[in-house]
């Protein structure tokens, strides 16, 4: 299985490189980029163009002055690749990449790949941060050392409503953290930097072919190489809501989450990693999901999946070490054979059909 995805990812990477900024920036005199940046920030586009100035011009006026910005348009038709061109030309700091329409993983993956900053962070293209937010990040994990830093975040609208999520109220350092203190981190790709030996070390990618929960995925390839975490009570990165994202489209996808949970034991496999309280969490989280968002029809391939993980990597121990105990039971009664739905599941299905979800 791993090997199938590794191999589907390294055929996903055919981008094409496209700034001739780097190229003649010396000669035009045009704002050059550090050789060794201090911070990588990675925006996937596929088309974004209503939102991809704003976006680009939020990263450059970050106040991080070793700073590159590496925008791979994932064949985008809407005339985004031509903005993203003419940035790159004007500030050497925009490199940009082109490839045919491949999915946000992709562009991602392929951007880890050149990516030669010190730090390295994500910002979607329809997305924006404050002017402190990306300097606060890096001058807090130059000042502590951490391997990854976390933030609360903003959820906007184009109407101008703001709604901040924060996830914390001071500084928290966790040192030597536990499965359980990565588990209780926010799932989402945005909003934290991670320092990028820690990203070399995990060889950490998004998973091809995975279309719900990659950004989780993603955090647990790294998680077993983070030794020092830091939690920070900042909300500087903007969420732009988009309307109907909970959609019928996602409720089907969900179950791509149970793909996720075999991905993962085979990258800790593949990287010696001893990630079996981590497996138990993801395993959990994703169980979750898919039983409060999937057609009732897709769960029991997904409830056999996530057996058969359970399984092979012999994590019967570990369900009952690392969960609450109703949480324990539901995944002992997979181990078992049963589908691990009681009645708590079903009402819980019934009042949400009653609600319109």
């Amino acid at each position: 299985m791993i090997e199938n995805l590794i191999m589907r990812l390294i055929k996903a990477m055919g981008v094409r490189y496209n700034n001739e900024a780097e190229k003649t920036s010396r000669k035009t005199g045009r704002i050059m980029h550090s050789e060794s940046p201090q911070l990588t920030v990675i925006m996937p586009v596929y088309n974004a163009s209503a939102y991809l100035e704003e976006a680009v011009r939020s990263v450059l006026a970050s106040g991080v002055e070793a700073v590159e910005l590496l925008c791979v348009d994932d064949g985008s038709i809407d005339g985004s690749g031509e903005m993203l061109d003419a940035m790159g030309a004007a500030d050497a700091r925009v490199r940009v990449w082109h490839q045919a329409n491949a999915g946000a993983s992709a562009a991602r993956n392929a951007a880890l790949q050149q990516a030669r900053g010190r730090y390295v962070t994500f910002v979607d293209a329809d997305d924006k941060v404050s002017p402190t937010y990306l300097r606060t990040l890096v001058e807090t994990a130059e000042r502590s050392g951490a391997d990854c830093v976390v933030t609360g975040w903003t959820r906007f609208s184009d109407a101008g409503d703001e709604r901040p999520h924060p996830i914390a109220k001071a500084e928290q350092v966790v040192e030597r953290p536990t499965a359980r203190d990565l588990a209780s981190l926010p799932s989402q790709m945005c909003a934290r930097l991670y320092k990028q030996s820690v990203l070399q070390c995990s060889g950490a990618m998004f998973p091809p072919g995975i279309q719900y929960g990659e950004d989780t995925i993603f955090h647990y390839c790294v998680y077993p190489w983070c030794r020092k975490i830091v939690i920070l009570p900042e909300n500087g990165y903007y969420y732009r809501a988009a309307a109907g994202s909970l959609s019928a489209a996602r409720s089907e996808r969900v179950v791509h989450m149970a793909d996720g949970a075999e991905f993962l034991a085979g990258v800790y496999q593949l990287k010696g990693a001893d990630g079996g309280a981590l497996l138990v969490h993801f395993i959990n989280h994703a169980l979750k999901r898919i039983r409060s968002m999937a057609p009732h029809q897709a769960q029991q391939g997904a409830t056999e999946r996530i057996r058969r993980v359970l399984r092979a990597n012999q994590l019967e121990e570990l369900v009952a070490q690392e969960l609450r105990r109703r949480d324990a039971a539901v995944l002992q009664s997979i181990l078992r054979g049963g589908s691990g739905l009681n009645a708590g599941y079903y009402w819980k299905r019934f009042t949400r059909m009653l609600r319109g979800k």
